[in-house]
């Protein structure tokens, strides 16, 4: 990996961690419950699934909405960590 890309990598983790933790505290503001977060991701994810990328290839555009869906979802999970470890508290 090129100190650029290694660069970029780690730019969009610190991005992503600070959008998860941002979306956690908004949950908790709110005063959501888990299983209500649950829900909402279940149906986000579900919209994730039918993202399409019609500007490329339709085989790059299916490896593209398959790698979105589980950025997504992987993204939720970190927000649903981060609101069960403040509740536990």
């Amino acid at each position: 990996m090129t100190k650029e890309k290694l660069q970029l990598t780690v730019q969009l983790m610190a991005i992503e961690h600070m959008l998860a933790k941002l979306v956690a505290a908004r949950y908790l503001e709110k005063g959501y419950t888990p299983d209500l977060i649950k829900s909402m991701h279940k149906l986000q994810l579900e919209q994730a699934r039918q993202e399409t990328f019609p500007q490329v290839d339709p085989a790059l555009s299916d490896v593209a909405a398959s790698e979105y869906e589980v950025e997504v979802g992987r993204l939720q999970q970190a927000v649903e960590c981060l609101v069960q470890a403040a509740q536990a508290k």
